[in-house]
């Protein structure tokens, strides 16, 4: 199943992050992962944690069907 997750920052012009995981808890792993490293390539005056990172995820990607 596809799952996205689109980066909130007005910078970024709403960059899209997607995973094909199994689940939504692969999803979240994997789109966790992008997402700090998104956050240190483009956004590294934005200091988050991993779970912080990691809550965002949870609360805001999407199935897509």
């Amino acid at each position: 199943m596809a799952y996205s997750f689109t980066c909130p920052l007005d910078a970024c012009n709403h960059l899209v992050m997607t995973s094909q995981a199994a689940d939504a808890e692969g999803a979240a792993t994997e789109l966790t992962a992008t997402a700090e490293k998104h956050l240190q390539e483009m956004h590294p005056e934005i200091k988050k944690s991993h779970e912080e990172v990691d809550q965002d995820i949870r609360s805001h990607m999407v199935a897509n069907t």
